[in-house]
């Protein structure tokens, strides 16, 4: 037992963690001689699929063989590049992606190979860090039993 409850599976995805980006619409696009405004709405994700599909094809091989049911606690400490000119006692990121998009990126693709559904977390930690190898850590544990015994 952790202090997030009792561990099922921790695992790290290497790279260069993404935030999840809204879908977006185009109604017009610049060509050489100004704006054409399309006929029809244009719609596109703007997510790194890059990313995306590192940290499908780490699932794939590194998950648990069985897809979690029940309540579940999630962390996730994601570690990011620092930026030239960061000072290294700067350890902390308090600029762009947010911590939130960055979990629904992973919370997402865990859907139906994790877990059957990001419903089923209850407690959710996102951590986020400077740091010399980048990546995404992930813990999954089931909520101690006084947990669910006080919410009743």
């Amino acid at each position: 037992m952790n202090a997030l409850g009792v561990l099922l599976t921790r695992f790290f995805i290497p790279g260069v963690p993404k935030a999840w980006a809204r879908a977006g619409v185009l109604t017009k696009v610049k060509t050489q001689t100004g704006y054409k405004h399309l006929d029809f709405p244009v719609h596109f994700d703007r997510t790194d699929k890059a990313w995306k599909t590192q940290v499908a094809s780490k699932l794939d091989t590194d998950s648990p063989d069985i897809i979690f049911a029940g309540p579940l606690v999630l962390s996730l400490e994601f570690y990011l590049p620092r930026p030239r000119g960061k000072p290294k006692r700067i350890i902390y990121p308090d600029v762009r992606p947010d911590a939130d998009n960055l979990a629904k990126v992973i919370k997402d693709l865990m859907k139906g190979t994790v877990y059957k559904d990001d419903a089923q977390i209850i407690d959710l930690h996102v951590y986020k860090r400077y740091a010399t190898i980048t990546g995404v850590k992930i813990t999954i544990s089931r909520p101690q039993t006084e947990d669910l015994r006080n919410a009743s």
